[in-house]
């Protein structure tokens, strides 16, 4: 009987573990074409619930990569303005574009990624590539900016 006890506990363990994982997984991300700059400001997220969504058009394709030193996000404006603090930050290369810009912000117990990505986009006659940007916004969620 004891065996038995033991067997149910845990098999009622592995299950919230998989609803946990099996949760964040089935996150779908939502492209958003922009047409304009100004349409971000339209935007009405709630920062504090799971969310996956990638934007695109906010950016021109560009030729050559912007200096990183130079190089920011438009939607941290959204999460300052909404009271977030920025915890964490990075970059580095990946294989669908030469770069990507990590930022994480956080307000409370809500904690927002986004992530400015540069995809190859069409080789040029010369053998380089113009890029095409977008910036993924993920909240309250271990998605990783490719899932």
């Amino acid at each position: 009987m004891k065996v038995f006890w033991m067997f149910l506990v845990f098999t009622f363990g592995l299950s919230f573990v998989n609803y946990g994982q099996n949760r964040n997984d089935s996150i779908q991300t939502k492209i958003i074409k922009m047409d304009k700059l100004p349409d971000l400001n339209e935007l009405t997220l709630d920062f504090c619930d799971t969310l996956s969504v990638e934007l695109n058009g906010l950016y021109p394709n560009l030729d050559t990569l912007p200096s990183l030193t130079n190089d920011s996000t438009f939607v941290k404006t959204l999460l300052i303005k909404n009271g977030f603090l920025l915890v964490d930050w990075g970059s580095g290369n990946w294989e669908k574009g030469p770069r990507f810009v990590y930022s994480k912000y956080r307000k409370g117990n809500c904690n927002c990624s986004i992530y400015k990505k540069y995809y190859f986009d069409k080789k040029q006659k010369d053998g380089s590539y113009n890029l095409r940007v977008s910036e993924r916004l993920i909240c309250n969620s271990d998605k990783f900016m490719d899932d």
